[in-house]
């Protein structure tokens, strides 16, 4: 078997590409794709606990904690004390992450119309739509 014809070499230097563009995307606001992922997973689901987002990442919390202590240095989050468990902390999106919400999502916007075009617009929802049901399938 020829590596390039490896699903698992395949799709690995795809994501790798993909992971690429939106780096370059995001580059200007001083975001990685991960810190992208969970600014937008706080956004939505409000102030979550370290535990929680190691949980919804798939991440161990040592990867988690120095996310979200990058992050905190960025300005980006801040930790506080729950008020309903004082042993435990829980992770706040700061004015600062607020501010560049939309700027976020014109990025990812822009990437995945960047993706799309090198692929045709035919082309990218096939592949979104497989790689959904891959994912989900977990």
């Amino acid at each position: 078997m020829s590596l390039s014809n490896d699903f698992f070499v395949i799709s690995s230097r795809a994501a790798q590409t993909i992971l690429q563009v939106f780096q370059k995307e995001l580059q200007d606001l001083d975001v990685t794709p991960v810190q992208y992922e969970m600014l937008l997973c706080l956004m939505q689901d409000g102030n979550c606990s370290p535990t929680y987002l190691a949980n919804y990442f798939g991440l161990e919390g040592s990867t988690i904690t120095g996310i979200l202590d990058r992050m905190e240095k960025k300005g980006f989050v801040y930790r506080e004390r729950n008020p309903y468990d004082r042993r435990a902390l829980r992770i706040v999106v700061s004015e600062k992450g607020w501010s560049i919400g939309a700027d976020l999502l014109a990025a990812s916007e822009k990437a995945n119309r960047i993706v799309e075009e090198k692929l045709g617009k035919e082309d990218a929802i096939t592949l979104k739509r497989l790689m959904s049901k891959i994912y989900k399938e977990q």
